[in-house]
């Protein structure tokens, strides 16, 4: 097992305790089970199908976080191509613990229903995306671009053009307050940061993060 994949693995042990969260693949019972709910309540809702067409997907590069049925927090369904490139690996986890950890601080259906609106979509996929970004400079001492982070909202989400440029602008704050050695405003970027000077001091490699 490379030392990225390790790290990645302690990291999602370390982020799914904090946050209740079950974290599976997508061949897994509970992702089955997801898909065939999800199933039935997205054809009104074009983007929504996207998530389901994810699971579905063996060559799918994206990983998905839901509601968990029966209690409180979230099952995040890893993509099966999530460690490749490694990096990507440990990059998501914090991506897709950010959505996580906002379905823990509010276990009801308002979450959905926000989701439901571009602007707030566009918000809540921006700082997830924002957490993955910083994760990455962390661990590889290369500010990612805008445009990289971005992309790949530009498919898949349904986002207005006036959506993306708001998580844009979001992001670009972001990668901002990371260039001046400034942590981002979001508790997934402060615990990765803990996590790493706690576990992994070593793989810091960005010099004003490091402990």
């Amino acid at each position: 097992m490379s030392f990225l994949i390790d790290l990645g693995d302690a990291l999602n042990a370390f982020l799914s305790a904090k946050y209740n969260t079950l974290t599976v693949n997508s061949e897994s019972w509970a992702a089955v089970v997801a898909r065939e709910l999800l199933n039935a309540v997205t054809v009104p809702v074009p983007w929504l199908r996207s998530i389901v067409d994810v699971i579905d997907d063996a060559t799918s590069t994206r990983s998905v976080t839901l509601p968990r049925l029966g209690g409180e927090g979230a099952m995040i369904v890893y993509a099966r191509s999530v460690k490749v490139p490694e990096i990507h690996y440990p990059a998501t986890v914090a991506h897709e613990h950010e959505h996580a950890r906002v379905l823990k601080a509010r276990p009801d259906l308002q979450v959905i229903v926000d989701y439901t609106d571009d602007e707030l979509r566009a918000t809540a996929e921006a700082r997830a995306y924002a957490c993955g970004a910083f994760t990455k400079y962390l661990l590889t001492g290369v500010l990612p671009l805008v445009d990289d982070v971005i992309f790949p909202l530009t498919s898949g989400y349904g986002l207005t053009v006036k959506a993306l440029s708001t998580a844009r602008t979001l992001i670009q704050a972001d990668l901002s307050m990371m260039e001046s050695g400034v942590v981002p405003p979001h508790t997934i970027c402060e615990d990765v940061l803990v996590f790493l000077r706690t576990r992994y001091p070593q793989a810091i490699l960005v010099k004003s993060f490091q402990a």
